[in-house]
């Protein structure tokens, strides 16, 4: 049984201008809905209760995530890389999604502007300076290179050129262009167990499609909060910062809900007046602090490193990329670093696959990679090539000691401490503030829109209710407060806990789309249109 489409398509598309109207004239799907809350809450109050039992549980999750299934993140995610390379330059990459006459809605422009921000707006924000130093000084031994020398540096840009460039986008596109594909084309809902309908029919209409999209909107949930957790410990650093005002629970919970005012604000307007305008300043921003740094900074540097480290990055690409460290228990190097961040990707993947999906109408599938894996992945390499080489750069030659401030302090204040080394440092600084601020926003916009769209059912209106909205928005918030306030210092470490444990039922879903997409692109099947 086909559900009703009237939310899915139009005539042309979507008429994405069209803002949310009333809070409870909707009918949820309650087979997708209430697994994933009531779950959700019972963890949100065992946290609350006995914070203990909480972090023992996640901790032998994580642990045996680890060690039983960090193979399969790091070989699955690889295939997914090959995948999105074969089906770009092959002949299917000529099909337009929603057939020859569709009309794209959005410019390419703000199209990968929202690609952008939505996918690692505020990892690469928090991360840009402080992992390039990480690797520099303590460098993993596939590098073979010792710490704080030439070839750490070489070794520190490669990896980060691994975990934010091609990777993490082909895990977006792969999911994306299956729900596309089978939204558009194969006139289904617009939810993830679409994705599956080529190879398992009108079942995903039913309950093995709600258990699909159930556990995805899980796993999202337990993305967004380490998204937003990095975040909000980025905006409670920059607060110290600029204001001295110091890091407190009380600060991350003031941070948190002023934020999920702003994005509930922001979804209410719709795509087109909210996350669009957003994500379309914030690629500016993001595009005017590449240039500052590049030409600010040691510019003829910047080029020799960005050439020699990404020569190095092709020449090692395919021994980084299923590098499993063995021979070291619980999971190695790659167990804090790799898999952690495809286990983070994965987790959101699938309800930025349905985000994606809705704004790539009336585009080719050679398009929507281009757009949504070449064009970010691009961005990502020259954001590392001077936020961390410009890192690397202040700590060898100038002596800043900027890993002494990431120690000290902790990573949130690491871009804050490189903008400090260059002229006008009162503009970027709050600059980069805003610019964090708004990755946030746009990062929960995108997730509780797709989310509150999946579990809707029989809307005839361009936008998910806001009334659903704001409660995935509370719950995603709760969570993000919990995990920071039980880990104390460690809160980056409890973030990273929920993405690895929640993405492993994700990389099996996602495979199984990739098979789909094969199946109905190139099987006995296939309907091309």
């Amino acid at each position: 049984m086909k559900r009703n489409m009237s939310r899915v398509q139009g005539q042309d598309g979507f008429a994405l201008g069209k803002k949310t109207t009333g809070y409870f004239d909707f009918e949820i799907e309650k087979r997708i809905f209430w697994p994933p809350a009531i779950l959700l809450t019972i963890l949100l109050v065992v946290g609350i209760v006995n914070r203990e039992l909480f972090m023992a549980g996640a901790a032998a999750a994580l642990k045996f995530t680890i060690d039983y299934f960090g193979w399969m993140y790091l070989l699955f995610i690889f295939i997914f890389v090959a995948f999105v390379v074969i089906l770009s330059f092959s002949s299917a990459g000529n099909i337009r999604l929603g057939g020859e006459d569709a009309k794209p809605v959005l410019s390419y422009w703000n199209w990968w502007a929202i690609a952008l921000c939505a996918g690692i707006g505020t990892g690469i924000a928090f991360w840009g300076v402080a992992e390039p130093l990480y690797h520099y000084y303590g460098p993993p031994s596939l590098s073979g290179a010792s710490p704080s020398t030439p070839e750490s540096a070489l070794a520190a840009m490669k990896i980060s050129f691994l975990h934010w460039s091609f990777h993490p986008y082909c895990i977006y596109a792969v999911i994306g262009v299956a729900i596309a594909y089978s939204t558009y084309n194969l006139k289904q809902p617009l939810r993830v167990s679409s994705a599956l309908y080529p190879i398992m029919g009108d079942r995903v209409n039913g309950l093995a499609g709600d258990i699909v999209n159930g556990l995805c909107i899980f796993a999202t949930v337990g993305c967004v909060i380490t998204s937003m957790g990095f975040g909000t410990m980025q905006l409670a650093g920059g607060l110290e910062y600029l204001l001295g005002i110091p890091q407190s629970y009380l600060v991350y919970a003031v941070i948190i809900g002023l934020m999920t005012a702003t994005y509930t604000i922001s979804s209410y307007t719709g795509l087109q007046r909210g996350i669009k305008f957003l994500s379309s300043q914030n690629a500016k921003i993001f595009i005017a602090f590449v240039v500052f740094v590049f030409v600010m900074g040691p510019t003829k540097y910047f080029l020799n490193l960005g050439v020699e480290s990404f020569g190095g990055f092709l020449d090692d690409f395919v021994s980084m990329s299923l590098w499993t460290d063995t021979f070291q228990k619980g999971g190695g190097w790659p167990g804090s670093w790799t898999i952690f961040y495809w286990a983070w990707w994965l987790s959101l993947a699938p309800i930025l696959g349905v985000f994606l999906a809705k704004i790539s109408y009336g585009r080719t599938i050679r398009e929507f990679m281009c757009v949504n894996v070449m064009a970010p992945a691009i961005f990502g390499i020259c954001w590392f090539i001077t936020f961390g080489g410009g890192a690397i750069y202040m700590d060898s030659v100038a002596g800043a000691d900027l890993m002494g401030v990431v120690n000290n302090k902790g990573v949130e204040f690491s871009m804050y401490a490189l903008l400090e080394r260059f002229p006008l440092a009162w503009v970027t600084v709050p600059l980069a503030f805003l610019t964090i601020c708004i990755s946030f926003v746009t990062l929960a916009d995108s997730a509780t829109s797709a989310i509150s769209e999946i579990c809707t059912k029989k809307m005839d209106r361009d936008e998910p209710p806001a009334t659903l909205k704001i409660f995935w928005g509370i719950i995603m918030g709760s969570m993000t407060i919990l995990f920071l306030i039980i880990s104390g210092k460690t809160g980056t470490k409890a973030l990273q806990t929920s993405s690895i444990v929640v993405g492993l039922p994700i990389v099996i879903i996602e495979m199984l789309a990739l098979v789909s997409v094969v199946y109905s692109l190139y099987g006995k099947k296939s309907q091309k249109q």
